[in-house]
């Protein structure tokens, strides 16, 4: 998506707005999916740390198949109520128009994305994450080659604008998923559904959505909360809205940063409470955050001290790049705030503790992030200024309590795998 909006930023300056847009339903679409990949993934780390391999390719079998419904329902959605969901936004008719281009095509084919997220995790918890990398890595140059294509008109192809970078971005996804479904087949014991789920007892399903529901709610929340932040915005104005998705574009590579320790994080807490070493889980996960916190305000002061470069890449207009470059200072306070949450937030589901997060995070998300954001950014006319104050707000008084939790080692008594075997255990 980083990609789309800075090679559509050659295109068009309400292309650029749109696709903005389209980055947050997509993050929300992956989110949607973490519902089952996420309880699939805590529970085969912990079931791998207790040697129990059979069970965790029972997990990751079913978590399959559960993925591919759902897509399948959700590109469904999306062919049919694309437009209904972008006119929610109330844009002005030219960015309305191209986000519909772009959900029509994307929003269909989700389900590759669904199924392609779900090997990631299937493979991190395996110890495999340098395959998704280099999967990931290809996929992304060849959406470079096809957006080139269809911007440019290279090789005579026409210029299809927002409709040939979102028809690029779903075949690179789509051949990403296929290199890693190979890979899956041959890496790991993880067997297809098509042969193997009549097999596997379906209380593993169950377990899953036990574990997944409440795990993804925080980020549900959260990514919800975004897209209520991203009307507020709009009403700010386009200028507002193209400020706001050029320094998501670059904020990515602080946030990304922050959120792929967290992913670590969880896969080795897994593990480390899945093989009963708790001491171990708790003194990595404090080393982690310190690194992950030093790591985010030093890429947001390299990104603040070289930002009028670094926009200026995307062709803004004068007053679109002083909005952004003033809000990309604020990053160095607002991005060490959000390693907190990252990375014990990621723990604290690691280890089972996976309520705990989904609370606090309603709370404050909303409560803090959302309603601040329109108390300072539009009651009392602080612009976008006032919707970033409001998001420094809500990452450091929610990271702040999530480090509570973590010191209090109240998720030690969380395990999953012990008290799925104490179930069984009473069952028979």
């Amino acid at each position: 998506m980083n990609v789309d909006i800075w090679m559509l930023s050659a295109y068009s300056e309400k292309a650029v707005a749109a696709a903005g847009l389209i980055m947050q339903i997509n993050f929300f679409i992956i989110i949607l999916f973490t519902l089952t990949t996420s309880g699939m993934a805590i529970l085969i780390s912990q079931y791998l740390g207790a040697k129990k391999e059979k069970e965790a390719g029972e997990t990751a079998t079913i978590a399959i198949f559960m993925i591919f419904l759902f897509g399948l329902f959700l590109s469904t959605f999306f062919y049919l109520f694309s437009e209904f969901i972008v006119g929610i936004f109330g844009l002005e008719p030219a960015v309305a128009g191209y986000a519909n281009e772009y959900l029509r095509i994307s929003g269909t084919f989700c389900f590759v994305e669904g199924l392609s997220v779900t090997m990631v995790y299937i493979l991190r918890s395996h110890g495999h994450p340098k395959v998704s990398m280099f999967t990931s890595l290809g996929a992304n140059l060849l959406n470079i080659f096809g957006n080139a294509c269809f911007i440019f008109g290279l090789f005579g192809l026409p210029v299809l604008g927002v409709t040939g970078v979102a028809l690029s971005t779903v075949v690179s996804k789509f051949c990403g998923f296929i290199i890693m479904a190979l890979i899956l087949k041959f890496k790991t014991n993880i067997h297809f559904p098509i042969t193997k789920i009549r097999h596997i007892p379906i209380k593993r399903a169950v377990e899953i959505l036990k574990i997944g529901i409440p795990s993804a709610g925080e980020v549900l929340s959260y990514n919800i909360a975004q897209m209520v932040t991203y009307y507020i915005i709009a009403r700010l104005g386009t200028h507002s809205l193209e400020a706001y998705a050029l320094l998501n574009t670059l904020m990515r590579f602080i946030f990304i940063t922050a959120l792929s320790m967290g992913q670590g994080t969880q896969v080795l807490v897994s593990y480390l409470v899945g093989a009963g070493e708790k001491k171990q889980a708790f003194k990595k996960t404090l080393k982690y955050l310190k690194f992950a916190i030093f790591i985010s305000f030093t890429i947001a002061a390299i990104l603040s001290l070289f930002r009028v470069p670094l926009l200026g890449i995307f062709n803004p207009s004068d007053e679109v790049l002083n909005l952004a470059g003033t809000l990309i200072l604020l990053t160095m306070v607002l991005e060490p705030g959000r390693a907190f949450n990252l990375i014990i937030i990621n723990a604290l589901k690691g280890s089972g503790d996976v309520r705990f997060p989904v609370m606090m995070g309603i709370i404050f998300m909303w409560g803090v992030s959302v309603l601040f954001s329109y108390l300072l950014g539009l009651h009392f006319g602080l612009g976008i200024m006032g919707v970033w104050i409001a998001f420094s707000m809500d990452e450091w008084t929610r990271g702040l309590i999530m480090l509570w939790r973590w010191i209090s080692r109240r998720w030690e008594k969380k395990v999953l795998i012990r008290h799925l075997e104490a179930a069984d255990t009473e069952a028979h």
